[in-house]
Formats: structure tokens, sequence, C-alpha cells
């Protein structure tokens, strides 16, 4: 077992290990997603330059001009199974 030879492998199982944080921006999906609630690290967390969503648009000519929007960004984490960073409602 390489942890227990070579302390430096060692893991502690209850610390998550770096991950790329998103600033949110204008994004839909923010307050869902992992990568924006995460609270993050002090010192040396990464973050993306720019949040990485995409909207496409798709008109429909026959239709009057009017079309679809979809929101899309691959690197979504859905924080579902993440209860104490999910965003508080207000009442």
């Amino acid at each position: 077992m390489i942890g227990s030879k070579f302390p430096y492998f060692k893991q502690k199982t209850n610390i998550m290990p770096d991950i790329s944080c998103c600033q949110g921006g204008s994004c839909l999906l923010r307050l869902n997603c992992h990568r924006y609630t995460v609270k993050p690290e002090e010192i040396g967390q990464t973050f993306f330059s720019e949040p990485p969503y995409k909207l496409d648009f798709m008109f429909d000519e026959h239709n009057n001009g009017l079309g679809v929007v979809t929101l899309a960004c691959s690197y979504f984490w859905n924080n579902k199974e993440y209860e104490n960073e999910r965003p508080k409602v207000k009442n």
C-alpha cells in the first residue's frame, strides 16, 4: 500500500481535493453548481478565468422568428449532495 510506506502519498479522507472553482458571473446554473457554492481555500484556490457556461440560440423561421435558448456547462457539478452549500432561502 503506497500510503503506509510513503507518507507523502497518504491522503486524509475528510479533505476535498483541489478543484477549479467558478465565480458564476451571470450563469443561471451557478446556485446549483458545486464549483460556485463550495467554500474556496484561503490560499492557492484555482478559479476559471471566465465562467465556462455557454448560451445557444436556435431560431425557428417558421414560427414567427421565435427560438429556443439553451444553457449548458460541461463543468457543471450538481451540489444536491452537498446540503450545507446550498443557498439559503429567504422568507
